[in-house]
């Protein structure tokens, strides 16, 4: 677990932190990231697997953590596109006005998945909040999803995503900023660089 890989750097640990904050990492397994960052640990493939994210302080719901690797899949792909679409932060929680039963569906899903949390019902009486700091900095900070209506663009990775997860990021987007026609999808965004982008993601499903 953590503690072999941490045990063998005890000394150099206790040059940045006290021997009894040192001890309370190696008791309980848990060890800052920043802390990680400055001593430049690496945290063996096989360990990563079984490790959490854990924020220092607890929200009503307790503290929701979420793991260190998580899998971009079908459903997590579709919520990255209904973020673009229509998501927002406030301080602690990830917004999602969602439409669709289905996209509501994938919102429960994710936050059950990786913050084994129910999402909670806005003010808005619509949108969906997922009430978890590390999640936050997770879809802003890893995803790279960011921005405002003007300034959102699509993420480097999803670029080379596979054709199923693309085509449920698309699903995502389309949910909240697309609508169908008689003979095609249109959509629409305050940012040019967004819509340029979502051409060239359906270019490659040859739409």
């Amino acid at each position: 677990g953590l503690r072999e890989v941490l045990l063998p750097l005890k000394n150099l640990l206790c040059k940045y932190k006290s021997k009894a904050q040192v001890l309370t990492y190696l008791r309980l397994e848990r060890i800052p990231v920043s802390l990680i960052q400055q001593i430049g640990l690496q945290i063996p493939e096989a360990l990563k697997s079984s490790l959490y994210l854990t924020p220092l302080r607890s929200n009503s719901s307790g503290r929701i953590c979420i793991p260190v690797l998580i899998s971009v899949d079908s459903n997590l792909a579709c919520l990255a596109g209904l973020w673009l679409a229509d998501g927002s932060y406030d301080k602690n929680s990830t917004i999602f006005s969602v439409i669709e039963y289905v996209c509501n569906s994938y919102v429960h899903s994710i936050s059950n998945a990786i913050c084994n949390t129910t999402p909670k019902l806005h003010s808005d009486g619509l949108s969906l909040m997922i009430h978890s700091t590390a999640f936050k900095h997770f879809f802003k900070h890893v995803l790279c999803l960011e921005g405002n209506a003007y300034t959102k663009r699509v993420p480097a990775w999803v670029f080379s995503l596979p054709e199923k997860e693309l085509a449920f990021f698309l699903r995502g987007y389309i949910s909240g900023d697309g609508w169908p026609r008689a003979h095609d999808l249109a959509v629409g965004s305050c940012s040019l660089g967004l819509l340029e982008d979502m051409q060239t993601l359906f270019l490659r499903l040859g739409i």
